[in-house]
């Protein structure tokens, strides 16, 4: 499956293996220095264990990764010539996006970008480079490094691409916009769009390499950073409502990145009292960070911690992406495919544009029994109330529950009529793959979007992570309470019931039963929460009648819950963009500090 997902042909590729051994510069003669880590920089760190510390000090050290940088050396990066144009020069141009960062940070010429010279190897250790990898699968895209494990100094920065990623973007804005009506075969706009996301994955990846880690909340402060996950800013303009894709994408870097590459790269005469003042104009700008650990996975709490999220106001971007989704919906046509292409390819567009709202939506839900934070260091006084845990406003939690349950409601989630008509089954030579919704046989299953859809929403507010905090604050009376939300989620879909709707609501009543069983019978869950949704299976069994058959699933459950058998929820295609959960701590896990990367979202 690996060679087919690049191989032209699978069964006939050549393969090669290099082993390469590169010298580490001699430290007699070594003029790098390293560079104090802060867990507010957005550095990647070299980290050890000194036995040697004194006892009243922590044995493990840390220094940020970063390249060597004077006035007479700058930084290079070279963009593969295997790129086709329009790409190639897409590449160039973004990654060029550091050039007016590093002059901010006192290195004019600090920082280049060219093309690589027909002759070089994309693995010499003498080259920063941007790869491309043609592919028809997902794919990653690296931001790797070679480094010295000594010092924390760069030796390499390998970017890599694949070519996958372009192509699904044009997908998306396809499927929002249905540019090609009258036999049209081309639209810049979309064409643009799609462009401007390679401009910015090359800036991204490029940063990685530059040794900055991700921060998810740069997209709430005026998209403040490439080093956070672009959702293209999508809006809908003018009286009829079409999409606008002008300003999908940010274009330069932001200012965390101006600050955090100052910190990194910046020479100071004082270099303690020159680091702490980059921080501290970050806090006094209210230039958040958050990484990894704090925005993967459906259980985290920070509201601003979050992957492919837009704007300062999660609510807002929710109802402008519910808008624009429903706009796409209604207008999606044969026009959303190029001449020549089989209408059964409109089921391929409609994934990402029914789905629309699924990043968007995380971020609102985790306001549900969010909590504020950050990376605060002690200083020897008093901690400021912002560096503090604390709770989401009640009122804003409970906006935000109401919206996340409008995506429960059936005019949401149903197929427009005349859309079903034209997702005809696919012809010979084409089939379906993992990034379809699931098949219900030879036709499209109508309600298998709806299941998908629905999932979302009812794995985020039922996490056992969020019920866990939703029972915690409930000793506060202005704070919604984990009781108070089970009612709202289950009454949402047990009062669905006019007749129209009547076989999606099954569908949904068998989703929530499902989720509400598997959080009751989940033994690593906390036990309040447990004793909170047995007492609730009750109140659903008698709405839904224990005459009925899911009635009597839960009847089982209640009277024989050793027995329980987990059954199946609907299956989601993939979107998430890296596709496995935080590890169980922030030191868990080499990978999540290596693994500086963007998967197809």
């Amino acid at each position: 499956s690996e060679v087919r997902s690049t191989a032209a042909l699978a069964s006939s590729v050549s393969f090669r293996v290099r082993h390469s051994l590169v010298a580490l510069p001699a430290l007699s003669e070594n003029d790098y220095r390293t560079r104090a880590f802060d867990p507010r920089c957005g550095f990647f760190t070299t980290r050890w264990n000194d036995v040697s510390a004194p006892i009243d000090r922590p044995t493990l050290q840390h220094v940020i990764q970063r390249h060597r940088l004077t006035a007479d050396e700058p930084i290079v990066y070279y963009v593969d010539r295997a790129a086709p144009e329009p790409v190639r020069t897409a590449l160039l141009e973004g990654a060029r996006y550091w050039v007016p960062v590093f002059e901010a940070a006192g290195f004019p010429g600090g920082f280049r970008v060219e093309l690589l010279p027909e002759d070089a190897d994309l693995q010499d250790v003498r080259y920063n480079v941007v790869s491309w990898v043609s592919r028809s699968t997902r794919g990653w895209s690296y931001g790797n490094t070679v480094a010295d494990p000594r010092t924390g100094e760069i030796l390499k920065g390998h970017v890599t691409l694949g070519a996958l990623r372009v192509r699904q973007d044009v997908l998306l804005f396809e499927g929002l916009t249905s540019p090609y009506a009258d036999g049209k075969d081309t639209d810049e706009a979309v064409r643009e769009a799609a462009l401007d996301r390679i401009r910015q994955l090359s800036a991204h990846e490029i940063g990685h390499t530059l040794g900055l880690a991700h921060n998810f909340a740069a997209s709430t402060d005026g998209r403040a950073s490439v080093m956070d996950y672009p959702a293209p800013l999508v809006t809908l303009a003018g009286r009829m409502g079409a999409v606008d894709l002008s300003d999908a994408y940010e274009d330069g870097c932001g200012a965390w990145d101006e600050l955090a590459i100052r910190y990194g790269y910046a020479a100071f005469e004082d270099e303690e009292a020159g680091l702490q003042g980059v921080l501290e104009e970050m806090r006094s700008r209210g230039v958040s960070y958050l990484s990894d650990f704090d925005a993967r996975g459906d259980g985290r709490a920070h509201p601003l911690a979050n992957l492919w999220d837009n704007g300062s106001d999660a609510l807002e971007a929710l109802r402008t992406s519910y808008e624009v989704r429903q706009s796409g919906l209604m207008r999606l046509s044969e026009a959303a495919l190029i001449p020549g292409r089989p209408l059964a390819d409109l089921e391929r567009v409609l994934v990402p544009l029914f789905l629309h709202h699924r990043f968007q939506i995380e971020a609102v839900a985790r306001l549900v029994g969010g909590r504020w934070y950050t990376y605060a260091v002690t200083d020897g006084s008093s901690v400021a109330m912002e560096d503090l845990v604390r709770p989401v406003e009640g009122a804003r939690q409970r906006q935000a529950l109401a919206l996340c349950l409008e995506s429960l409601d059936p005019a949401f989630l149903k197929l427009p009529h005349m859309l079903q008509a034209r997702l005809v089954p696919p012809p010979p030579g084409y089939g379906r793959s993992r990034e379809s919704f699931e098949p219900g046989g030879l036709l499209v299953d109508p309600y298998a979007p709806a299941r998908a859809s629905a999932e979302r929403t009812l794995a985020l507010l039922l996490h056992p992570s969020r019920a866990e905090r939703l029972v915690d604050q409930g000793m506060d009376r202005s704070m919604p309470t984990l009781p108070e939300v089970l009612n709202a989620v289950s009454d949402a879909i047990l009062s669905i019931e006019a007749p129209e709707h009547r076989a999606l609501a099954v569908e949904l009543q068998a989703l929530l039963v499902e989720h509400l069983l598997r959080l009751a019978a989940n033994e690593s869950a906390d036990a309040r929460v447990r004793n909170m949704v047995w007492q609730h299976l009750g109140f659903v069994r008698d709405r839904l009648g224990e005459t009925s058959w899911l009635g009597r699933r839960i009847a089982r459950f209640l009277v024989e819950p050793d027995t329980f058998e987990a059954g199946t929820t609907a299956r989601v295609p993939p979107g998430s963009p890296i596709g496995h959960d935080a590890p169980a701590s922030p030191w868990g896990s080499a990978q999540l500090s290596r693994a500086r990367c963007c998967y197809d979202g």
